[in-house]
């Protein structure tokens, strides 16, 4: 997760927002964009796409870890920003812009 993090050109004190569940994929998005010196930002799953838009804009998102089910809600989301690179879903980047 990391070294795709760098390669996609996340530098250090990038926000990189985690939509996920705890589980396993949260932490391992999260130690991914520790290592790689990214802040990761959990997000709440709860949120709908115009408030996780306002996330975004507000926090400065560059970057997205999501689950399949959210796809809607962060496609919609991303319409609605432009600071959003990119979405990783399921382990698979989505471009975003």
């Amino acid at each position: 997760v990391a070294q795709w993090l760098v390669d996609s050109g996340t530098r250090p004190g990038t926000h990189i927002g985690l939509h996920l569940d705890n589980q396993v994929d949260f932490f391992a998005a999260m130690l991914g964009c520790l290592k790689a010196g990214a802040l990761p930002l959990a997000l709440s799953t709860r949120l709908l796409a115009a408030e996780l838009a306002d996330a975004i804009d507000f926090l400065d998102i560059e970057g997205l870890f999501t689950e399949t089910s959210r796809l809607t809600t962060v496609a919609d989301a991303s319409m609605a920003t432009a600071g959003l690179r990119f979405a990783v879903v399921s382990g698979d980047e989505m471009s975003t812009g």
